[in-house]
């Protein structure tokens, strides 16, 4: 069977991080732990997200079950969709499904239910969205984090992920608790990309100003080698969990 979420809003991960709207790979990963603990559930595939700069519209897995648990399972995915289409207002086109699929023959290998349970704790554990706001500007995001991309190469899965901010600190702090969420997980983290751009660039990574800004920058804030990530390379984290 597979479990898909689709319909989402989706958007840009620095210019739209703020407003709020779901991730499909939260969510895939938030229903596979509710359907796991509904019934016997057997996890072969995830996949999720397109782009690291951009928040997941759409994500799948393929699973597999007895049976006699599809309606519990069918039951309670319904339940998850409604839960979320509540929790994401801004989330009118929200689908979340379970349903009979063809798959590839040979279909797919299972993962173990260990193997399965260290990915989707993993992806619960990881953070995504806004972690601080600015506190010198009206809604300027300060920190923030985007779980970007879930997919299978070859025989392990890698998930990448994308780290912002204006403040040093607060950019290490948001890659540190990554890096701390995929040990526990077992899995090995990469760094892609460290940027250290003018305050130009800075300004951009970080999306468009508001129009009422309360007071200027405080000084020294905007001097070249500010830290942060810009829009095109971000400090990007990738994870081979398991081989």
């Amino acid at each position: 069977m597979q479990l898909t979420v689709g319909g989402l809003r989706g958007g840009h991960s620095g210019i739209d991080i703020h407003r709020h709207r779901a991730n499909a790979n939260k969510l895939l990963a938030r229903t596979l732990h509710a359907l796991t603990r509904a019934g016997d559930l057997r996890l072969a595939t995830f996949s999720g997200g397109t782009k690291r700069n951009a928040i997941p519209r759409n994500a799948a897995a393929v699973v597999a079950c007895r049976p006699e648990a599809v309606d519990t399972l069918r039951r309670q995915t319904a339940q998850c969709a409604a839960e979320y289409r509540c929790e994401f207002p801004s989330e009118p086109a929200l689908d979340l499904r379970l349903t009979d699929a063809s798959v590839a023959d040979p279909a797919p290998a299972a993962m173990t239910p260990e193997d399965a349970a260290l990915l989707v704790n993993l992806l619960l554990a990881l953070p995504h969205g806004v972690a601080q706001m600015a506190p010198d500007f009206a809604d300027l995001v300060l920190t923030s984090s985007n779980l970007a991309i879930v997919a299978a190469a070859e025989d392990r899965m890698t998930i990448t992920t994308s780290q912002r901010s204006l403040s040093r600190n607060g950019l290490d702090a948001m890659s540190d608790q990554v890096r701390a969420a995929a040990a526990l997980a077992g899995a090995r983290t990469h760094t892609d990309s460290d940027y250290l751009p003018g305050p130009r660039t800075r300004l951009a990574a970080a999306g468009p100003l508001p129009r009422h800004l309360p007071r200027p920058l405080p000084p020294g804030a905007g001097g070249a080698g500010h830290p942060c990530r810009d829009r095109v390379r971000h400090h990007r984290q990738a994870y081979p969990a398991w081989t």
